[in-house]
């Protein structure tokens, strides 16, 4: 049902609205009243609440709606009377005020409060509106109530509970937030008293300088330099100081003058504190200090402090403070670190903020007891922070200086040959200031120095770089040193070309150059290096010193080729195929290009060398679409030669961008210091593929792809061509594609699909990401059977990528004509497509033509037969098809439907609701009989309209099916359903003893009348509400369900056949389905040839889409005919069958009445749709009259329910309208208060005697008023005597209209919105229910009740009671009808008296309860008795039933005479009962006999009887006499004690003859045996044994337990325990698997705790314990107690991963567990949170930070339930260290020194470096840098030395890394620096001595580019050419080579060139 159905729908579906008061500022709870000027307002939703509690202003005549709208708020849809959204959010709403009120139009005059929810479920009650009232209150206040916590708590606790409140919680809620504001007024109106302070300090009496009192409520008051403080009566926190560093503090109760006794700390507690800023200081040293005072001093700490600061706090002596707590000033009351004196290790945390500026106030408080309260002492920390930089960079005209620039280093020591020098300060935090030299500089930016400018010091210019930020300053000094520089010359052979750099890796140009000589100007002593190139691809790199005249032979590079082979392909799988390479291999080729397709990452270099002692290196940078695209990356290839290897990880990675190597290959040892090496430059361009191609057709069912020419499926992405099948109607095949798996930030690819003349591109982007997969529809030719080809082109915009093209080859399928045959042969055949659920008709020739392959649904049912249904799929084995029924197999069920029932919707099968039955038809004849509340509200849990079957009413509440008696309104009976009916809208329906109820999710369920079983449950494959009336017909039931305004649903035809008696879940076939726009209140017209029902227009609105009639074969489902209303909105009504103008009647919510006529064959009778637009009086298409009241016609009208302008607002144009046929025309209308949105009810009974019909229709408005229409032909204007006046206000005025005449109106609870059409019995009593989910009868009152048969006796005797036998009564009813009430009457049952001459019969309502009972065999219930009735306006009024009176005569009753005796005569006395005075008396006959004679000692007896007969009864009386005997003869008995079993006596005298007992010797006093006998004691039993003859007790069984289960963390077994039993030796333990099962014997202890150690983990087991005594007796089995068996705690060990650095944890598995949950906090007593789960038996915090220490516990999971989880783990510790760095070797090509580099570790401040001679030797520290790199300049050329690194952490040492893995590296001789001039013409070369060569290699090529071939090896330190060719120009180069390997020689020296001459 849609929100705009009905106003109250909104309410049902969300809302119940509560109002609240608010007043001004804060008053106690018990002065809140609503003020006349102020009205309270909030909204709230299941988010929390929307408007806050608030006030609005209320003016005087202001409706509701009027209030809202001055509110400053949005509420849109008030004017139409829905509001639909508050504050522009949507939702569904409803308003309710005081007493549940919710009328927008209702004057606002005394209403307290307003307010808006969306809880559907929650109800009005006063507890909720108190609540809201206080709420308001609260909010209202300005008297710093909201500072007080208790109210604040209750506030919140308000907030949060308010929409989920009931009753119950509201009150609670409200006592608590009231009692405390109330608490809170009272103290701020409290008077204050006096409170004496008496403070001492170090023995002596002092005034506290400060005094602090804070209040419970949070008032804070505050003395200064006195010791009286006036404080309202409260509990106090306070706070005394000496105005400096000593405090005392405590809590104070004040209740009236209160002398406050305490003292202050004497002394200093603190002495001083210092504070670093890493652990013991070991990095950074201590914080420099100033301001030192007794309370704190100040502290310049660095902004690149992290966020602890360590502090070494110094007590003073003699101190005995040991608590000291440190925290951030001002947040006294938050987390507090504890400190121990004395202490560098333990980090304040938070307390500063990392690479920051900001500095902090931190207080340090040493506390001490002090009784009740306690001292202490404050010292604090003012933290100020220093700028740093983040780095420094200095240059000069030709290279940038080495500076390794280290935040803790302020000085450095640099050297230049230039005067003037760049340098570029970068700060680390913005703010900062810099001045270079004096000079103003820019954070990034370089600032040129002259050196003369700046002061000379030590032969050092002195160039400071100055920092300033917030006041503070920090300075740099640069110490440069200015040298002249040095001529060093670098010789080579000129085909090489020759590159120098410094120790900085700044290429350094030459002064000049000549053919095969460069001469350098350097820095001397200075480091340097260089390379030599010869034909681009060959090379040799060595170090050197600049030294003055030096001159260097550069060695030639060799070019005999180093490579054999080369290739790649993506993974090491030998089933990998290798990427193309181009051009084939070949060993001078040293370029090559390798086709890598985009979805692949992975680059498995293979390589082959000439010698396998080359050493292999990639040189590259990380792929554009890695983290690591600005990181050079040098690999060395360790795989063996021939194989694939991962040695270039980050080379490559998904996208369309490809990457280029150098591929190095070097000799592995060094040449007299140079390395000679060669290059191979590798580019690998990306051939681009999808990464996922899928294909479905129309219905998205997958179509399969089949790689071409196999029948191998699935798409793979180097395979381009496809094949595919589908049908020939398939219109389209929808292509899934996807061409990255992953995405990041490469998104320049496009796909360009393509079939015959249609063409689509995606392109994709960084919002379009090409990792998500998209959809391209690529249309097929359905009307060829000639195959498709579709192309998919993928492409990248990076021009070295290359486009790949996948094609589909999609070949079509011919249809297969498939018959269906069925025994029965006519049962219906209900065949569906399982791609689409589309229903499949047959052709004309009755076959059915099915895609080839395709997958189908064959449901074939008849009514009285077992349905059937199957799956196959259309081909040759399918073409024909037979399907046989078998008979139902059950009997038929009792029909007990009577002619005047009610068994469906509209009674009969024409949905006309036309009957002839009296109903009343005035307000003072209208009696509500009785009432029942059978659901709950307008929901789920609603009541649904009745139907009448049987004498019995049928309906539905929440998920119950219910019988009632229709004379008692009592249950007889319920059933459960499979759900609920959505929201109750519609009547079951009845047939051949069946029920049927539409559910929610589009279900159908079935229920047996008599038992209300189930029978059958109906599921709709597309769901849906159950909004329509169920219609039936021959055996078959037709109804439709709704899905929303825009979706389609099912109409469906089931039939009613319970095909399986045996099961009550049976599942019903449907017997077909038709698909349509949704069917809402369309009920079908089902008749014999065709089935007419309407439909929605699928259109979201009223004004602009267009429902359809719609005619069905009833058998088939086919469809016969349709039309479309020519008016907009949808067909809400069932359509109606008038005989008498052979028409079909319906309505739409476009407001218009239709009329059609129909063929026999089902087809629309052309020209026959007749449409009438109905009126509200808005003549708006925006306000529709719409109705969805199905029409009842007779006598030539029309009577329809219509809705005015407003839906949902009162006397808003809502009229009943009267359509005169003939003319298809408006006769009239009436108005109504509500919408009359369900259809009427007309009744022909009264037409004989007044001519009129009388209508009936109710207001969907509350509180839901019967009215009542009387109408004949002709009458244009309603009956204005049978109208009702009512007044309504609206905008302020009260208007008074004439109504349609109201018969009855609910109050009270019923008085709810009904949207139920209403019911009559043969009886003319009506039946309904409404919203207040009630079910009522409303009935003809009685006006006479009379005797119309007599009883059989009517004299009696006083006495006597009334006998009714024979008699019959009659009640008379308004409305004429008669009705035998004989066994419903009830008359007096006393006895009679003379005075009693008539009896009075009434009705007795209990007599019709009582047999309601015995129908429902149920033998309590309450009767539902209302007897209200309504006229004249009046409600309430009990209604006086009439009574009947039978006329009776009563005569004399005599009793039992009274007997006199005289002597031996007697008489008998005779007295009326029933009047006392009058007695007769009569002489008895009497007779006398011995009846005992006398004998011995034993007396005789003679017996007189006395006779007499009165009133024909005889009477009789009888007398004795004793006749004595002779003495006794008497014998003693001792007395004899008792025993537990056995009887004793006291002593007696007995005579032996007569037997009778005395208590003396004489005879004389008679006694009885009782009164000598002695009980026998019985047994006193004590622990089951008699304390007096040992006796067992044969009942004892000792005490059972009380039995407490727990377990066992350690092993998680279930542990059980107990009390001692008194006089229990032992106890025997049972166990059973569940609660109720067989408890067997576990085990026996005489311990008072038992472990069950054979429990499997994860199962619960159920425990009873049993006592045994020491006799062996047991007791009773103690309470059955559960117990889990746990998973066994994990046992845990500590560890870091030295790769990563990061804590890792493990543990051995857990038995029974499935997985563990790892908790990490950063304190061993802190908050525990869970950080991750895992099934492996370890885990990696790889959330850690490094250089801190985590704590950790561990949970196993158990794998069948998660309350068998083990407990925690032990606490275990783990810190979380660097990461161990990963080291490159290599050498300065400058110097030839051994170089090593690493990439930064997170966490790290610097890097020790440690060397050995051997990998195996022993390992020294070479030197500490913060660098990511290290030259180990005190290397010797020649040799090989062995490296390792540690990161060091800046938190702790304990943190640091694990060593790097151990690289080495060759220390290369330096690269010569050769200087070429010309000797005679001839090119010389000249170099300084290079260190550690003992030659020289001299090359010379005729180009720079050249091939450089060796022309010289000397010794000497130059070389002339002597063979040069004069006017030639030639390219030189030279290599040192090392004296101790040739692996070490140097690089080639730069390239010199000279022409000779």
């Amino acid at each position: 049902m849609t929100m705009k159905e009905t106003m109250h729908l909104g309410r049902r579906l969300l809302s119940v609205l509560l109002a609240c008061v608010l007043l001004v500022s804060m008053l106690p709870s018990v002065a809140w009243a609503a003020e006349n000027s102020k009205i309270a307002l909030l909204a709230v939703t299941q988010e929390g609440m929307l408007i806050q509690p608030e006030y609005i202003s209320c003016r005087s005549g202001d409706t509701v709606k009027d209030v809202l709208k001055a509110s400053g708020h949005t509420f849109t849809g008030i004017d139409g009377g829905y509001i639909s959204a508050i504050d522009n959010k949507t939702d569904n709403y409803s308003v309710y005020y005081d007493g549940g009120g919710y009328k927008l139009d209702e004057s606002a005059s005394g209403v307290s409060a307003i307010w808006f929810t969306t809880n559907a479920n929650q109800s009005y009650s006063d507890q909720l509106l108190d609540l809201a009232k206080a709420m308001a209150s609260y909010r209202a206040a300005t008297n710093g109530v909201h500072d007080y916590a208790a109210a604040q708590k209750a506030y919140a606790a308000a907030e949060k509970g308010f929409y989920d409140a009931s009753a119950s919680s509201a009150g609670t809620m409200y006592k608590a937030l009231s009692g405390a504001m109330d608490k809170y007024a009272t103290f701020l109106t409290g008077k204050t008293v006096n409170v004496t302070i008496r403070a001492t300090m170090g023995g002596k009496s002092v005034t506290p300088a400060v005094a602090t009192f804070t209040s419970e409520f949070g008032t804070v008051t505050t003395v200064k330099n006195t010791n009286t403080a006036a404080l309202v009566p409260a509990t106090y926190t306070f706070d005394l100081s000496d105005g400096e560093f000593r405090h005392v503090r405590g809590t104070l109760e004040v209740t009236g003058q209160t002398t406050l006794t305490t003292q202050l700390p004497a002394g200093q507690w603190i002495k001083s504190v210092d504070v670093g800023i890493d652990s013991y200081w070991t990095n950074y040293g201590q914080m420099s200090k100033s301001g030192v005072t007794a309370s704190g001093a100040t502290y310049r700490v660095p902004d690149y402090a992290s966020s602890s600061l360590y502090p070494y706090i110094v007590p003073a002596d003699d101190v005995d403070v040991t608590a000291v707590r440190v925290y951030p000033a001002g947040a006294e009351t938050k987390s507090q670190y504890a400190k121990t004196w004395e202490s560098k290790a333990s980090a304040l945390v938070g307390c500063v903020t990392a690479d920051s500026l900001k500095g902090s106030d931190v207080v340090c408080e040493a506390r001490r007891a002090d009784g009740a309260y306690e001292q202490y002492q404050t010292y604090t920390l003012h933290i100020v922070r220093t700028p740093s930089l983040r780095d420094l960079a200095v240059s000069d005209a030709a290279v940038s200086l080495k500076l390794d620039y280290d935040c803790r280093t302020t000085t450095y020591a640099l050297s230049t040959t230039e005067s003037t020098v760049r340098v570029t300060p970068t700060t680390l935090c913005d703010g900062t200031t810099v001045t270079v030299a004096g000079k103003t500089a820019q954070s990034g930016k370089a600032v040129s120095v002259n050196l003369a400018d700046c002061t000379l010091t030590g032969g050092a210019y002195q160039v400071p770089v100055k920092l300033t930020a917030n006041g503070r300053s920090t300075t740099y000094t640069l110490q440069i040193t200015k040298k002249s520089s040095v001529t060093t010359t670098l010789t080579h052979s000129t085909d090489v070309t020759v590159q120098v750099y410094n120790d900085a890796g700044s290429q350094v140009a030459p002064k000049s150059s000549a053919s095969g000589s460069d001469t350098y100007a350097l820095l001397p002593g200075g480091s340097y290096s260089y390379v030599a190139t010869k034909n681009s691809y060959y090379h040799v790199r060595a170090d050197f010193t600049a030294a003055s005249g030096a001159k260097i032979s550069v060695p030639t590079p060799i070019t005999k080729d180093w490579l054999t082979d080369l290739g790649a392909k993506p993974s090491t799988s030998s089933a990998a195929k290798e990427y193309v390479m181009s051009p084939s291999f070949r060993a001078d080729v040293h370029e090559y290009t390798f086709q890598v397709e985009s979805n692949s990452a992975a680059f498995m270099l293979r390589r082959s060398r000439a010698d396998s002692s080359y050493v292999t290196t990639a040189v590259y940078s990380g792929h554009s679409n890695t983290n690591y695209a600005d990181t050079q990356f040098e690999k060395k290839v360790a795989t063996a030669d021939g194989s694939y290897g991962n040695s270039t990880p980050n080379f490559m990675a998904a996208g369309g961008v490809g990457n280029t190597m150098h591929l190095q290959v070097a000799q592995a040892k060094a040449v007299n210091g140079a390395t000679y090496y060669q290059e191979y430059i590798i580019t690998a361009v990306r051939t681009m593929t999808l990464n996922a191609l899928t294909a479905r057709d129309h219905n998205d069912v997958a179509v399969p792809l089949y790689r071409k020419g196999t029948s191998t499926t699935g798409f793979t992405k180097l395979v381009y061509d496809y094949t595919a099948s589908v049908g020939q109607r398939v219109p389209e095949l929808k292509l899934d594609l996807r061409p990255l798996s992953g995405y990041k930030n490469d998104a320049d690819m496009m796909v360009t699909a393509a079939c015959g003349d249609w063409t689509q591109t995606l392109t994709y982007s960084a919002e379009n990401k090409p990792n998500v997969t998209n959809t391209l529809t690529v249309p097929l030719n359905t009307q060829s059977l000639a195959a498709e080809k579709i192309t998919v082109t993928v492409s990248h915009k990076d021009p070295g990528s290359v486009a790949q093209t996948y094609t589909i080859e999609v070949s079509k399928l011919p249809s297969i004509k498939t018959s269906i045959s069925t025994q029965p042969a006519d049962a219906t055949v209900f065949l569906t497509s399982n791609t689409d659920g589309v229903r499949v008709l047959p052709d004309a020739d009755g076959t059915y033509a099915l895609d080839t392959g395709g997958a189908y649904t064959l449901v074939v049912t008849r009514s009285g037969y077992v349905g059937r249904q199957q799956v196959f799929s259309a081909g040759a084995d399918s073409q024909t098809i037979r399907v046989t029924l078998e008979k139902a197999s059950g009997a038929a069920l009792k029909d007990i439907a009577a002619p005047d029932d009610w068994t469906q919707f509209r009674a009969d099968d024409n949905n006309n609701g036309v009957v002839s039955q009296p109903t009343p038809i005035a307000a003072e004849d209208a009696v509500l009989v009785w009432a029942n509340k059978l659901g709950d509200g307008y929901s789920e849990g609603a009541t649904g309209c009745p139907i009448l079957v049987g004498g019995c009413l049928y309906t539905y509440a929440g998920k119950r099916i219910i019988k009632i008696d229709k004379e008692t309104g009592l249950e007889l009976g319920s059933g459960e359903m499979a759900g609920n009916s959505s929201f109750a809208i519609n009547s079951p329906t009845y047939a051949q003893g069946m029920i049927f109820v539409g559910l929610s999710n589009g279900r159908v369920q079935a229920f047996d009348a008599v038992t209300l079983k189930s029978l059958w449950l109906y599921e709709d494959a597309r769901g849906g509400q159950p909004n329509c009336p169920i219609a039936y017909r021959d055996g078959y039931i037709y109804t439709g369900f709704w899905n929303s305004e825009t979706k389609q649903a099912n109409f469906v035809c089931l039939s009613v056949t319970d095909e399986d008696p045996a099961r009550t879940d049976e599942t019903k076939l449907p017997t077909w389905t038709y698909t349509h726009n949704g069917f809402y209140w369309a009920g079908a017209y089902a008749g014999e040839k065709f089935i007419l029902v309407t439909t929605d227009d699928g259109d979201g609105g009223y004004t602009t889409g267009h429902g359809s009639l719609l005619s069905l074969d009833p058998k088939t489902g086919k469809l016969l005919d349709s039309l479309t209303a020519t008016g907009v909105g949808d067909l809400r009504s069932s359509v109606c069958y008038d005989e008498k103008t052979n028409a079909y009647y319906f309505t739409s919510k476009g407001g218009d009445l239709y009329q059609v006529k129909m063929n026999a064959n089902g087809t629309i009778a052309k020209n026959t749709l007749r449409r009438l637009h109905l009126d509200n009086g808005a003549g708006n298409d925006a306000t529709p009259p719409m109705s969805t009241s199905t029409p009842v016609i007779h006598n030539g009208r029309a009577y329809i329910g219509v809705s005015g302008t407003s839906q949902f607002g009162e006397y808003s144009g809502h009229n009943i309208t009267v359509v005169d046929l003939a003319s298809f025309s408006i006769a009239y209308s009436v108005p109504t208060q509500g919408y009359p949105q369900t259809s009427g009810l007309l009744t022909t009974a009264y037409e004989s005697t007044d001519g009129y019909a009388y209508i009936y229709f109710f207001d969907n408005y509350t509180p839901g008023k019967l009215r009542v229409l009387r109408d004949k032909p002709g009458m244009t204007e309603v009956d204005h005597t049978y109208t009702t006046m009512e007044t309504y206000r609206h905008d302020g005025k009260e208007t008074t209209i004439e109504t349609a005449y109201v018969l009855f109106t609910p109050s009270g609870s019923q008085a709810q919105y009904a949207i139920c059409s209403p019911i009559v019995d043969g009886e003319g009593n009506i039946y309904f229910k409404n919203d207040s989910a009630q079910m009522m009868r409303l009935s003809s009152r009685m006006t006479e009740l009379k005797i119309t048969r007599q009883p059989q006796r009517t004299t009696y005797k006083k006495g006597e009671t009334f006998d009714a036998a024979d008699m019959q009564v009659t009640a008379v009813y308004a409305n004429g009808t008669q009705k035998d009430v004989t066994q419903y009457v009830k008359y007096t049952s006393a006895p009679l008296t003379f005075d009693d001459t008539e009896i009075t019969v009434s009705m007795d309502l209990s007599a019709l309860v009582k047999e309601a009972l015995a129908k429902a065999q149920k033998k309590e219930q309450t009767g539902k008795w209302t007897l209200y009735r309504d006229y004249e306006g009046q409600t309430g009024v009990a209604c006086d039933l009439p009574t009947a009176t039978v006329d009776i005569e009563v005569g004399h009753n005599f009793g039992k005479p009274q007997w006199t005796w005289t002597g031996t005569s007697a008489a008998a006395v005779f007295t009326c009962l029933d009047e006392s005075g009058h007695r007769e008396t009569v002489a008895a006959k009497v007779t006398s006999a011995v009846t005992t004679p006398a004998s011995g000692c034993k007396d005789g007896l003679r017996t007189y009887t006395a006779t007499v007969v009165f009133d024909g009864v005889k009477y009789t009386d009888t007398k004795t006499e004793t006749i004595f005997g002779g003495g006794h003869t008497i014998t003693r008995h001792a007395a004899k004690a008792a025993t537990c079993t056995t009887q004793g006596s006291k002593e007696y005298y007995a005579c032996s003859t007569c037997g009778k007992l005395f208590s003396d010797a004489g005879g004389k006093n008679e006694i009885t045996k009782d009164s000598v006998t002695v009980k026998a004691l019985g047994h006193d039993y004590k622990n089951g044994i008699c304390t007096r003859c040992d006796a067992k007790d044969p009942g004892y069984k000792p005490g059972a337990p009380t039995v407490t289960p727990d377990f066992l963390a350690t092993t998680g077994k279930p542990y059980i325990k107990w009390k001692a039993v008194n006089g229990a030796v032992k106890y025997q333990v049972y166990r059973a698997g569940t609660k109720t099962g067989t408890y067997k014997l576990l085990g026996t202890t005489t311990k008072l705790n038992y472990t069950d150690s054979t429990a499997s983990t994860g199962y619960t087991y159920f425990y009873k314990v049993k006592v045994v005594n020491a006799g062996g007796v047991q007791s009773d089995y103690s309470a059955a107690v559960a117990a889990i068996s746990h998973c066994a705690k994990p046992t845990v060990t500590p560890d870091y991963l030295t790769s990563t650095g990061k804590p890792y944890i493990k543990w051995k598995a857990v038995n029974g567990a499935v997985k563990y949950q790892v908790y990490r906090a950063g304190t061993k007593t802190g908050t525990y949170k869970l950080l991750g789960t895992t099934t492996k038996l370890n885990y990696t915090d790889t959330t850690a930070s490094t250089g801190y220490t985590y704590y950790y516990k561990v949970k196993a999971v158990s794998k069948v339930k998660t309350s068998a989880n083990s407990a925690y783990s032990t606490i275990v510790s783990a810190v979380c260290h660097c990461a161990k760095p990963t080291v490159t070797p290599d050498y300065l090509t400058s110097t030839g020194k051994p170089y090593i580099k690493w990439k930064a570790v997170n966490g790290a401040v610097k890097y020790q470096v440690y060397r050995a001679g051997t990998k195996t030797g022993t390992y020294k520290l070479l030197g500490t840098t913060t660098k990511t790199n290290y030259t180990d300049s005190t290397a010797s050329a020649g040799y090989t030395y062995y490296y390792k690194v540690k990161a060091v952490s800046k938190v702790k040492t304990s943190a640091n890394s694990a060593y790097s893995t151990i690289v080495s590296a060759v220390c290369h001789c330096a690269k010569p620096v050769v200087k070429i001039t010309t000797s005679s013409g001839d090119p010389k070369l000249t170099w300084s001595a290079v260190t550690g060569s003992s030659k020289y290699q001299v090359y010379r090529a005729t180009s720079s580019g050249g091939t450089y071939t060796k022309v010289a090896t000397t010794t000497a330190k130059t070389y002339t050419n002597k063979t040069a060719v004069s006017g030639k120009t030639y390219y030189y180069k030279v290599k040192a080579v090392s004296k101790v390997n040739t692996s070490a020689n140097s690089a080639f020296s730069a390239v010199k060139s000279i022409r000779a001459k």
